[in-house]
């Protein structure tokens, strides 16, 4: 077995200020050559102490200690430890230790000084390891692959049947579509409900190379966690997202249906399907059969139970089962004949909500691996049927053991390519059996000790604003019909529309939040609006069983990042169309005339938009007000709520990015940079009335280059 020798434990000592500990020393008896000296620590500050350790200068010898260790003494400097069963201090306790001192006969006794208290947060650690190990396990960073992967760039289509995904610089979509009924309208950051499908996707196509800047977090963990990116094991693919998983990762049999017809009717070749159901239904059969029968390979999540689930059960499918690093089954994965081939599906690291990392486990994401291995293999030759792909993977797969457990074993990308020409000749020449057209693979496998990759995060703003998926609820809870606020004419204040002080109805509701994270109380009525954050927030509780207060708070929050980031949808105005480039075809007087507000545009019979029509939630349109200005403030508002629920700030808008400055479009001479101006840069409606800058001067100058009117008067100018 293979163990990484790079990895490392991240948390450094932590100095704990005199203002979160107080030391205090006291001699309790004394005689003439030695005493008795108690040390207290007591803990001001609102966290535990944990693991807390002194490092002191004393001029005499301790000659022994009691409840602390001495762990090293040079010369007349101590270090002392706590003793394990009392290294945790809780908030407005103390810890004492006492001491037997000897000193010289008639010596003038002095305290210890020069003290430093240090402390090793539990909660403030996680470890640092090869977050790509994934990839290294199935021989994705094989010189071979990597090549590979330049072929055919960005032809082959995959549906992601899931629950959505998250609008993100690093994962590219294609297309989407919404099949969850309980949801008509969705912010495209908060795309995916759950943050199931965002982190499929990720491991299956995310590009690194592809990312914007990211939002630079206060808190070093959360930095760290979103300015490190992952790849994924095919960046070069189109993915088409079927949204048919609700919040909570459930489903109907017609919406799984509808999700897969309509990745067909996109022309996809690959369909992966990280979710399933119990029981057979005839009518998720024939369109898996309708599937198949177009030539399309079906990819599908074997389940997390005992028995694999449909649709990876059918025949059509490949069920896909789940290794820990190890090479071992993990616990979750079901066993069956059924399962064909596995990948790795335990602490895999990938996007979580507001596209932090974490590691996810399931099958759910060892599935998307073999349909990137499978969209390589086809970008080689876009001509070979869906069953050459499938048998060529499964005869390159590395075997494990128990075919019930692993089937033919752990794809292998390089050796399945190493394979191609050989397996392409006998496939063609006479269809025989796979097994007997390859050599067994006896590449050696790199396997990774388990506890190593395991307990990756450890850290309590992680946990509360990603891991527990709480605030993307609450940035989603708006939008669900249960919320009883659905609807931007009807409850403006939800969702950022200028008929109402949207700014203000950010601001409230971090209060709102800042509050229960306090006491799990809301604040007294204040009006209609704090009556209606209320009212929705509690239906919100009960649809989530949230029951925390730390969760109330976050589940709040997370309706504010929904406000902030609906702003740009339904407050901005600028020129509307999903071709971009069209537009440059155009005349200068012509894109003048088009600054108007981005609307939706018409409504389907079910009630959905029409996705090239709807122009306010298209990220192709002006696609800067959302990579860099929604997610920015979106970042800004998740920093505050990790630095203990800061209530509402204006300065979140400063977050705010626009093409040009105001100053700067005035001075654009040449016509086409004016049409790339007008093209590009957008406003927001009533900033100045809503914002109200007075004599900040940073607030002012984000006005006075986004306003629309600020932006509309240069526009008018260029008629």
């Amino acid at each position: 077995m293979d163990i990484p020798q790079s990895y490392k434990i991240l948390g450094d000592r932590l100095v704990v200020n005199n203002k979160e500990c107080q030391i205090q020393f006291d001699v309790v008896n004394q005689w003439n050559d030695g005493c008795i000296m108690n040390a207290t620590l007591y803990n001001n500050s609102d966290k535990n102490i944990e693991d807390w350790s002194m490092e002191c200068s004393f001029d005499f010898e301790i000659q022994n200690i009691w409840r602390a260790k001495i762990e090293s003494q040079n010369g007349n400097t101590y270090k002392l430890t706590n003793c394990e069963y009392n290294s945790v201090i809780r908030p407005g306790e103390s810890e004492t230790f006492g001491m037997q001192i000897h000193f010289p006969g008639g010596a003038e006794f002095k305290k210890p000084y020069d003290i430093k208290l240090y402390q090793y947060r539990k909660d403030d650690w996680y470890l640092d390891f090869d977050k790509e190990w994934n990839r290294t396990m199935i021989r994705a960073n094989d010189e071979k692959v990597l090549a590979a992967l330049q072929k055919n760039k960005n032809t082959i289509k995959i549906g992601v049947i899931d629950s959505g995904i998250d609008y993100s610089s690093n994962i590219k979509v294609a297309a989407s579509e919404n099949f969850v009924t309980a949801y008509t309208e969705k912010n495209p950051i908060f795309g995916d409900l759950s943050g199931h499908g965002t982190a499929v996707a990720g491991i299956l196509a995310s590009d690194p190379s592809r990312n914007e800047d990211s939002y630079q977090f206060d808190n070093k963990y959360l930095k760290q966690l979103t300015t490190e990116k992952v790849s994924g094991i095919n960046p070069y693919v189109k993915l088409y997202s079927a949204e048919v998983l609700d919040e909570s990762n459930k489903t109907t049999v017609d919406q799984l249906v509808n999700g897969i017809n309509w990745a067909v009717e996109k022309g996809v070749k690959i369909l992966n399907i990280s979710c399933g159901l119990e029981k057979d239904s005839a009518k998720l059969h024939n369109a898996i059969k309708n599937a198949s029968a177009k030539g399309i390979l079906i990819v599908a999540a074997a389940g997390d139970g005992q028995t694999v689930q449909y649709p990876a059960k059918y025949e059509e499918v490949m069920a896909v089962g789940s290794v820990k690093c190890n090479g071992e089954q993990t616990g979750s994965s079901p066993t069956g004949n059924e399962i064909e081939v596995v990948a790795p599906g335990e602490d895999v690291t990938t996007y979580g909500p507001f596209e932090i990392l974490a590691n996810q486990s399931g099958t759910s994401m060892a599935a998307p691996q073999v349909s990137a291995l499978a969209a390589i293999l086809w970008q080689q030759d876009p001509s070979q049927p869906a069953d050459f792909i499938r048998k060529l993977i499964d005869a390159s797969a590395h075997p494990l053991g128990e075919p019930a457990k692993y089937g033919y074993g752990l794809i292998d990308c390089a050796y399945a390519l190493e394979q191609y020409g050989t397996f392409a000749e006998g496939y063609h020449a006479a269809g025989t059996e796979k097994m007997s057209l390859l050599a067994d693979n006896d590449h050696t496998l790199l396997l990774t000790d388990e506890e190593v990759v395991r307990g990756y995060w450890g850290g309590d703003e992680h946990k509360v604003l990603a891991k527990n998926r709480i605030a993307k609820f609450g940035a989603v809870w708006p939008d669900r019909k249960e919320s009883t606020m659905r609807g931007m004419k009807d409850h403006p204040e939800f969702h950022g529309y200028y008929k109402k002080d949207y700014v203000n109805a950010y601001i409230t509701m971090t209060k709102v939040a800042s509050k229960l994270y306090k006491d799990g109380k809301f604040p007294k009525s204040k009006g209609d609006f704090y009556n209606n954050i209320k009212k929705t927030a509690n239906l919100g509780f009960k649809f989530h069983n949230i029951k925390k207060k730390e969760d109330k708070a976050n589940f709040v929050y997370g309706m504010a990042l929904h406000t902030v980031a609906d702003i740009f949808s339904h407050s901005t105005a600028g020129v509307k169309g999903n071709n971009r480039d069209k537009l440059k075809t155009k005349s200068l007087t012509s894109l003048c005339k088009q600054w108007k507000v981005l609307k939706h545009g018409p409504k389907k019979k079910d009630g959905t938009f029409y996705a090239d029509k709807n122009f306010a939630d298209s990220t192709k349109c002006i696609s800067s007000r959302y990579n860099k200005s929604a997610k920015r403030v979106c970042g800004a508002i998740i920093n505050q709520a990790v630095s203990k629920y800061k209530t509402g700030n204006k300065k979140v808008f400063e977050n705010i990015y626009y093409y040009k400055s105001v100053k700067k479009a005035l001075k654009i001479k040449k016509e086409s940079n004016k049409k790339n101006y007008v093209i590009k840069s957008y406003g927001i409606l009533n900033l100045t009335k809503y914002l109200k800058p007075g004599k900040n001067t940073k607030l002012n100058s984000v006005i006075n280059n986004a306003a629309n009117a600020n932006i509309k008067k240069v526009v008018e100018g260029w008629k």
